[in-house]
């Protein structure tokens, strides 16, 4: 039995999630508007619509937007930069990987850390960057190759009505712990349950010790193989899909490990990406998934729900300025008109419910 299935773009074109200004910007666009791009120069409703952004889900802590076409783009230019972060924090190895790549040496690789069952987008970059999985088998990208140290993490899920924690792969085998469960997922989402106990044998252990444990020693274990002469790799990038992995099957990961993997990656100075395609823009309830994980990425990315799946548009936000990185776009300028004044009226609406709710009234 064959079964077929609609691009997200289609299904949210006819389930309501159409967007009447962007539809009206399309129509009006497409007669007059065949090919517009703004290398190096910009207009007025794309410095706006920035401004927006910034403001919303860039809020405290980003401060450059990178406009591309769809998100695995964003995620790939969140790649690059991620690695030139990384590298322009270590001038000596970025002088030894240069001098190796003049005299034809072995240079130094730098590779990701992900979390097992993510996807990240189509691009070969991308595919690259997560664990073997059914969207980079044999037949969809012959030449894929796992660049990376992929973590299999904890579990939350809804059974019978209260939060679980579930611990996967070897961190279920090594570490006898107490049972997590939680009536609200507040309390589950909640950053004080990281001091909470989880295992008492052999001795009393936090969640925060225990993931960051594992975290650290899966690091150690895979950096030392890198230190062979003819596998040299580092660590130069971390990232994931925050709380929920669409792609993967809708699984949502533990928070409290996430903000572990966070922790871990400011404490060794690794850039860490939010890929937030799938997640950000109200998706999970809130305008970002950041929020309700409690940290802030170095680098994240947004795309479908910016124009509600219409047009094809992604940003890649980060916290300083990306040298060399160019400002590529395609879409015309009374489109993004139409995109700026959803994105204006999304975020006047967001502000007024959370005026209300924190006043107390029920006028929703």
């Amino acid at each position: 039995m064959r079964t077929t299935t609609q691009p997200p773009n289609l299904w949210k074109g006819v389930t309501g999630h159409l967007q009447s200004k962007i539809v009206q910007a399309m129509t009006y666009a497409a007669g007059r508007w065949g090919h517009v791009i703004f290398p190096e120069s910009t207009h007025e409703p794309a410095l706006e619509c920035t401004r927006l952004l910034l403001e919303g889900p860039g809020k405290g802590w980003a401060s450059r937007v990178f406009f591309s076409d769809n998100g695995s783009t964003a995620m790939e230019v969140a790649l690059k930069m991620a690695f030139r972060k990384f590298l322009a924090d270590r001038p000596p190895l970025l002088k030894a990987m240069k001098s190796a790549e003049n005299t034809k040496g072995i240079p130094t690789a730098l590779r990701v850390l992900g979390l097992a069952n993510a996807y990240h987008g189509d691009t070969l970059g991308t595919m690259d960057a997560v664990a073997p999985s059914p969207y980079n088998g044999l037949r969809q990208t012959p030449w894929y190759e796992g660049r990376g140290l992929f973590l299999v993490p904890p579990t939350l899920e809804l059974v019978s009505g209260r939060w679980m924690v579930w611990l996967h792969g070897d961190m279920a085998e090594d570490v006898p712990t107490v049972p997590q469960m939680f009536d609200s997922r507040e309390a589950a989402f909640d950053p004080k349950r990281d001091s909470s106990l989880i295992s008492t044998k052999p001795h009393p252990r936090t969640v925060q010790d225990v993931y960051t444990k594992y975290i650290e020693d899966c690091l150690e274990e895979y950096l030392h193989k890198g230190m062979d002469p003819l596998n040299q790799h580092l660590i130069g990038v971390c990232i994931m899909e925050p709380l929920m992995q669409g792609a993967g099957g809708m699984v949502m990961v533990d928070p409290a490990f996430q903000r572990a993997m966070v922790r871990v990656c400011r404490k060794e100075r690794i850039p860490v990406i939010f890929d937030e395609v799938f997640s950000g823009l109200w998706r999970l309830g809130s305008m970002t998934a950041a929020e309700q994980l409690g940290m802030q990425p170095d680098i994240a990315c947004y795309a479908k729900l910016l124009t509600g799946g219409i047009v094809p548009l992604a940003v890649t936000q980060r916290l300083q300025p990306c040298r060399s990185c160019r400002t590529l776009h395609r879409t015309p300028t009374s489109v993004i008109r139409g995109i700026l004044a959803d994105v204006r009226d999304r975020l006047l609406a967001r502000a007024r419910v959370a005026a209300l709710w924190s006043s107390g009234t029920q006028k929703l």
